[in-house]
């Protein structure tokens, strides 16, 4: 509630708050109340990007979706009024679905299925130690790294429900998430701040980093123009290497996702370095040192560089598995150019059924998938634990096919299919490159 008397609350129009969409000038709407953010919003947990694309809207669904009920009277100091209610409605039906989910208990926690989960990447990561450190052969070393690859899969999908807060909430989540740095050599507030914007603006060409992958891959023909990235604050060049790996990118996918984790690493020092961290940025940093101490020790141990380098290539193939489960989620479905959502909480939800696909599986392989497989519900309610996911699914697919909005469901088969397919189809708009176009003929003619 805004504090005062009810009869002193300001209303505001739409035209009014749309006025205020900048940084330093940020209000939002959420539940008909107007909130301006705008000395706050530096100070936000999941970044200042969030809030820049939801900045002078409705978040009433954003803002539901990532924070728990108690954040909401947190905000009250922030309050500056209410918005004309026949300016902007508030969807209903959305928000009697999430009561509904809430009176079922989906937005509980479960712990014992997060002690289970505790104890099995113990159990995977002492197997991947023994096998490593004792092995009699350097074929049963190498089998080891086959078990760092799935302790780091395993690992990066819990590290996924702790960065949502879905765990233990966001205090001790986030510090969990933190520490966890040290055995996955992620950062946490890189992704954390990546994935919320992520969350916010999915599948937008110039604002989502998910989808921004040049010079290794473009999902949009878009990126042929070297757009400028919202995320990345950079123009995305597509230079003559770009074009070479675009061309071939279908054939180049599973190659790439075998080491793309290296990919990570580097994001992370770079948002390290130059980030914005506000909590334990030097208990990240020396987790983040540690990670590389033991990861190059084990690596040690092996009889030969060849052999190292096989126990690398192995343990990051094995991890890659998950590269290819979030791109499959994303990557064949409807991108969006210039991406302003409405003012009506609605066009989000519809947004995130349009641009996200689900993966079709029977529940034993949801230790897997991870809750990935439920993109969908995931990105409608990310606060729900996975271990609820396939239980929320059919009450989500039902208010979908209720209103008419359609539900995108594949097997992992199809929707790997899906993305080869998408991908080869944008390789075949790659344009045709001079070869006194290239950097390399620049170079070559010491042109400048």
């Amino acid at each position: 509630m805004c504090k005062g008397p009810e009869k002193n609350i300001t209303v505001h129009t739409v035209k009014e708050v749309e006025q205020h969409k900048k940084l330093s000038d940020l209000w939002v709407v959420i539940d008909g109340k107007v909130y301006d953010l705008s000395k706050w919003a530096l100070k936000h947990p999941g970044g200042y990007s969030p809030l820049i694309h939801t900045a002078g809207k409705d978040a009433t669904v954003l803002f539901n979706g990532f924070h728990p009920s108690r954040v909401k009277k947190m905000l009250a100091p922030l309050c500056i009024g209410e918005v004309a209610k026949t300016d902007m409605p508030v969807t209903t039906r959305i928000e009697e679905l999430r009561q509904r989910l809430t009176d079922e208990g989906f937005f509980e926690t479960d712990p014992n299925f997060y002690y289970f989960y505790a104890a099995r990447l113990v159990a995977i990561f002492s197997t991947c130690l023994a096998l490593t450190l004792c092995g009699k052969s350097v074929y049963w070393q190498l089998f080891g790294a086959v078990f760092l690859g799935l302790f780091w899969h395993q690992g990066m999908l819990l590290g996924h429900d702790l960065c949502h807060n879905s765990v233990a909430g966001r205090k001790w989540d986030y510090v969990c998430a933190q520490f966890l740095v040290s055995i996955m050599g992620i950062s946490a507030s890189w992704w954390k701040a990546s994935h919320n914007n992520h969350h916010i603006v999915t599948n937008a060409v110039e604002h989502d980093a998910d989808i921004q992958h040049l010079p290794f891959f473009v999902v949009n023909s878009e990126y042929f123009k070297s757009i400028w990235s919202t995320w990345h604050k950079r123009i995305m060049d597509f230079d003559d290497f770009s074009n070479f790996m675009v061309r071939n990118q279908a054939l180049l996918f599973y190659p790439v996702m075998m080491v793309a984790r290296v990919y990570l690493y580097i994001q992370s020092i770079v948002y390290l370095t130059r980030g914005r961290i506000l909590e334990r940025r030097g208990m990240e940093c020396a987790c983040f040192a540690f990670f590389y101490i033991w990861f190059a020790a084990l690596m040690c141990q092996m009889p030969t560089w060849g052999a190292m380098m096989a126990y690398f290539l192995i343990s990051h193939a094995v991890a890659g598995i998950l590269h290819v489960q979030i791109t499959i989620s994303h990557f064949p479905m409807p991108t969006y150019t210039n991406m302003e959502m409405d003012n009506d909480s609605e066009t989000f939800f519809k947004t995130q059924l349009a641009t996200s696909l689900n993966v079709s599986c029977p529940w034993y392989m949801d230790w897997f998938h991870g809750g990935l497989q439920f993109q969908i519900e995931h990105h409608l309610f990310p606060h729900i634990p996975r271990h609820n996911l396939r239980k929320v699914h059919p009450i989500i697919r039902d208010f979908c096919e209720e209103m008419g909005w359609k539900h995108h469901s594949v097997s992992f088969f199809e929707a790997n299919r899906m993305v080869i397919s998408h991908l080869y189809e944008v390789s075949k708009k790659t344009p045709n490159m001079r070869f006194t176009d290239t950097k390399l003929y620049d170079l070559l003619c010491a042109r400048g």
